[in-house]
């Protein structure tokens, strides 16, 4: 499917949704915590007596609980509302990541970061995408691109914010601080602008229903079910692309700098450097968005990922250059733009709205498993080979293959419809 161009209406119409979905999200349970992890490292080694690694357990059990929440907060959308599920979990998020503040044993802090996500599990992307797709059918790649940038905004912001706060504060306030973002942020936003479909937000505004193809109720009840989705060859296709992304992804990532000085590079070099990343990642979900929306999106897909194939390919071979870096950290930063949105994108596509939240929500869940891998994957391969080359290589296998999973998909199917309601 291809359009001829931005879609003025929808995004007059469904603006404020996409506001509210960016500052929601931006300040949900999977960007705040983890850009705020980093900041506290130091602090709590040095007056807790932790080490460095039982502190970053707190942050795996935050993406082991975030990946086994992902299917349960869809279903709940799905069934109750995407709007009463935001609100709740916005509270619940600003509650749980308040918590830690409390901290005053190792086990206590690893309790806390697994209920962070349990409380806060309707500000995932799996709520948001489901709520954009609703407002956005011409536009709907360039509208989740925009809504997903909450998270460059809370990676350039919190980690400034958080160290603030400890230096002046102490690290116990600096959790309550980050505990307000999604009550500050976050909530005003979910309370004044979300609201789950065009149709709803007529409703509550007591005014007719309005025209146009994302105002269509045909869109909102077209789609498999759950059960019937997941009888698909393209799912389990779909889901294995979904595993093997974020290996690739993350690994290159999380362990681009120690590449980079392991060549020979300073560590101030490297992280400027890998500071292009970020600007990158912006340009991703804004640039591939606007591709969607006017290309076959597993081409759109499968091209995003050949750079950081390039990328890892550079990585291995010319890793000490003064500028090949540069390219390899702007093409790795370009895709991890690309990744929520374009799963969001093909799992409506594919599968329809009817039942978004489940089925997005399990492939999240997957997401979520892939990137946990990535981390053990590149470490245990270094400290086994004192080298990152072959894990490198590996990915671009990895790149390659999932390029050819996305190609596989197919056609847009002609997704079935449920009878209208009865008046």
């Amino acid at each position: 499917m291809s359009h001829a161009g931005i879609d003025r209406a929808e995004f007059k119409r469904g603006w404020k949704v996409i506001l509210a979905s960016l500052l929601g999200f931006g300040s949900g349970v999977i960007t705040v915590p983890f850009f705020a992890a980093g900041a506290f490292m130091g602090t709590l080694e040095q007056e807790l007596h932790w080490s460095r690694g039982e502190i970053g357990v707190g942050v795996t059990l935050l993406n082991v609980f975030t990946a086994l929440m992902a299917p349960v907060v869809g279903y709940l959308a799905d069934r109750f509302g995407i709007r009463r599920v935001v609100i709740l979990s916005t509270v619940g998020a600003g509650l749980g990541m308040a918590s830690l503040s409390m901290t005053t044993s190792l086990w206590m802090f690893y309790v806390l970061w697994a209920l962070i996500p349990i409380l806060g599990c309707g500000t995932l992307p799996v709520t948001f995408t489901r709520v954009v797709s609703n407002w956005f059918e011409r536009s709907r790649g360039l509208a989740l691109g925009i809504s997903l940038m909450g998270a460059g905004i809370a990676g350039a912001l919190v980690p400034r914010y958080v160290a603030w706060l400890i230096s002046d504060y102490g690290w116990r306030v600096a959790f309550l601080g980050i505990g307000l973002i999604p009550i500050v942020v976050g909530l005003p936003m979910a309370l004044l602008f979300l609201r789950d479909s065009p149709a709803t937000a007529d409703a509550h505004a007591g005014r007719a229903p309005a025209t146009g193809v994302a105002t269509n109720p045909v869109l909102h009840r077209s789609g498999y079910s759950f059960h019937d989705a997941i009888r698909q060859p393209r799912f389990w296709r779909l889901s294995v692309a979904t595993f093997l992304a974020p290996i690739g992804l993350v690994g290159l990532i999380v362990n681009f700098i120690p590449i980079l000085t392991d060549a020979g590079h300073t560590l101030a070099g490297a992280a400027k450097i890998f500071s292009l990343y970020g600007v990158a990642v912006i340009f991703g979900r804004v640039g591939v968005g606007y591709l969607l929306d006017r290309f076959w999106a597993p081409a759109v897909g499968a091209l995003a990922l050949m750079g950081p194939a390039i990328s890892a390919t550079i990585l291995v071979l010319a890793p000490a250059d003064a500028y090949l870096p540069l390219v390899a950290g702007l093409f790795i930063g370009f895709a991890g733009g690309a990744e929520f949105d374009l799963v969001a994108y093909l799992t409506g596509r594919y599968f329809g709205l009817k039942n978004y939240g489940r089925i997005y929500g399990v492939q999240y869940m997957i997401f979520e498993a892939g990137s946990s891998v990535a981390t053990l994957a590149f470490g245990f391969w270094y400290d086994a080979m004192k080298s990152y080359n072959g894990i490198l290589w590996i990915a671009v296998g990895i790149f390659i293959t999932v390029s050819a999973l996305f190609l596989s998909l197919g056609r847009y199917p002609d997704l079935p419809v449920d009878a209208a309601p009865s008046q």
